[in-house]
């Protein structure tokens, strides 16, 4: 967004075939770019990922929960695990995410494709966890995964 950190560093290096009308970022135009070449998709996550944590560490600062949960889609990539206590893995077999993506997003299957392959594997992702929650469940076992596991949390937490 325009007036965000990161948002001058984005349009300079990038330029404006990354803006929309509004002058805003436009992230389909910037995924293209970066999900197409490793050198463009390094420098956007220079740019953005100090950023974001900083972000995450402020948030974080300001909440009195028993514990919290840090979304981090890129945290092995990115060896961010090291600064949480456990990491939480929602698993869920490619072929569904693929599914699911291109449901939800407007890409295309081979982009999405390109997305998941600059992504650590997920047997990688599995290692790295201490919990897993499988996604590709009814949603009423979902549910009672999620319950299950806020209990231990609460525990771990006192």
């Amino acid at each position: 967004q325009p007036g965000k950190p990161a948002y001058e560093e984005i349009v300079k290096q990038f330029g404006t075939k990354v803006m929309d009308q509004e002058k805003k970022v436009d992230r389909q135009a910037l995924a293209e770019i970066v999900f197409n070449d490793k050198s463009e998709k390094r420098i956007l996550e220079n740019i953005l990922h100090p950023e974001v944590y900083t972000e995450i560490d402020r948030q974080i600062s300001s909440i009195s929960f028993p514990y919290c949960i840090v979304m981090i889609p890129l945290l092995v990539e990115t060896d961010a695990s090291r600064h949480y206590d456990r990491v939480l893995l929602i698993d869920i077999p490619e072929n569904l995410q693929l599914q699911r993506t291109s449901k939800r997003d407007n890409k295309s299957e081979e982009m999405i494709k390109k997305i998941i392959a600059s992504q650590a594997s997920r047997e990688t992702r599995q290692e790295y966890a201490d919990d897993i929650i499988d996604n590709s469940v009814e949603l009423e076992q979902l549910k009672h995964s999620v319950g299950k596991l806020h209990k231990k949390y609460l525990l771990l937490s006192k």
